[in-house]
């Protein structure tokens, strides 16, 4: 595939729309027991309750896995996904679900009303936004009031040796590695989270769109869920993606003066 003709949001819509049809057999991406399942339940239901029953952006939907986890919790969900083959899978899957609906559309640039949501949840999504600063500002913007950001991200970009030499091993048992593709290093050196996505390089970030400070948890029984459901080749792949695993949330503050304890 030839990227140079490719503005970069084009190449990350090329890149999502090569891997959907075969996304959901990557390990970690579909939800494939109840355990899973039920991890994430327990980090939104303790840590992002508003969540809960409430009207949620489900922000880069991909084949609409984090909708089934939303669906399970009473949401009411609309996913915006920039690829139309992600769109397409989504609403096969939720098929008949009146309450569960799919867009394609640039999460950096949501052409959706002011104030519409209770909540957004992503999903490895924020180390792919080319703007993540407009980004935030529209994740506000289409936020109500008192609204919470949920993000299921990790620190991808600088593997420990030790995560690199499980790689190899997970590729030498037959599982291809996204990581080391050329598409995916062309696309990555390009994005503004190239060489960290942490916390302390989210914070300021979300602070400046508006948010309370965010707060920051780990994801670990979700880890061991995926692991308890997984090949040897994927358990090496998951395990060497583990470190720097974590759930962000953020608040809108409920009013104009704010609330800062996030």
């Amino acid at each position: 595939m030839t990227l140079q003709n490719f503005d970069l949001k084009e190449q990350v819509r090329a890149y999502w729309t090569a891997r959907a049809d075969g996304f959901d057999g990557s390990p970690g991406h579909r939800i494939r027991s109840e355990g899973e399942f039920a991890a994430y339940e327990r980090l939104i239901r303790r840590h992002a309750p508003g969540l809960v029953g409430g009207e949620i952006l489900d922000a880069a939907s991909g084949t609409g896995e984090v909708t089934r986890l939303l669906r399970r919790l009473g949401c009411r969900v609309t996913g915006v996904d920039l690829s139309e083959r992600m769109v397409e899978i989504a609403r096969a899957k939720h098929s008949g679900d009146p309450d569960a609906g799919f867009l394609q559309g640039d999460t950096e640039r949501l052409t959706l009303p002011d104030a519409g949501f209770d909540g957004i949840i992503c999903r490895n999504l924020i180390w792919t936004l080319t703007d993540p600063d407009t980004a935030f500002a529209e994740w506000f913007r289409v936020l109500k009031p008192g609204g919470t950001v949920v993000a299921f991200e990790s620190n991808w970009m600088q593997p420990t040796r030790f995560a690199r030499i499980l790689r190899k091993l997970s590729a030498r048992l037959g599982r291809a590695v996204e990581v080391s593709e050329q598409d995916f290093t062309s696309m990555l050196e390009q994005l503004p989270f190239r060489d960290s996505l942490t916390p302390a390089d989210l914070t300021p970030r979300l602070v400046a769109a508006g948010f309370a400070k965010p707060s920051f948890h780990t994801i670990r029984a979700v880890a061991r869920a995926q692991l308890g459901h997984a090949s040897w080749a994927e358990r090496l792949s998951l395990l060497s993606f583990s470190r720097g695993r974590f759930m962000l949330v953020a608040r809108r503050p409920a009013s104009e003066e704010g609330d800062l304890e996030g």
